[in-house]
């Protein structure tokens, strides 16, 4: 039986500082994980059986990437640690699991702002890395 599931050598991560301008990818990208969820709201009454009953409330979403830290990489590493040391900066990012923004993009896209980034800068058996916090600052759509 074969299967449609897709290589995780295939994502990416992209960002601009605007939304309509030229997104660069993000650099020796080692993992990256989106995670969407919602809060719940109590919505149990009497006519619940003595069951409790929720609803969906605000929706949010967040992406963890993780990269070999390669400080050359202004227009990807830069941006991220730009918009990380500076202002409250919104970014504006395209989340792939194939493709790319311009050439059959398949993934998702929102602005968001970094957070955090956990930098990895000696370790006997590990290279250079950062991990990348950044929080949904709006929707997330899906691009296909």
């Amino acid at each position: 039986m074969t299967t449609d599931a897709k290589s995780g050598m295939k994502g990416s991560l992209w960002v601009c500082a605007t939304q309509e301008g030229t997104y660069q990818k993000v650099a020796e990208l080692t993992d990256l994980q989106l995670r969407i969820d919602a809060e719940e709201i109590e919505a149990t009454h009497t006519d619940s059986g003595g069951w409790g009953d929720k609803i969906a409330g605000k929706k949010q979403w967040e992406i963890t990437p993780k990269n070999n830290l390669i400080t050359t990489d202004t227009n990807g590493y830069g941006v991220l640690m730009n918009a990380l040391l500076g202002d409250d900066t919104t970014l504006y990012f395209k989340i792939l699991s194939e493709g790319t923004p311009t050439t059959n993009p398949v993934g998702w896209q929102g602005a968001g702002r970094v957070l955090g980034g956990l930098l990895t800068l000696a370790g006997q058996s590990t290279a250079q890395k950062v991990d990348w916090t950044i929080k949904g600052n709006g929707p997330l759509s899906v691009i296909s």
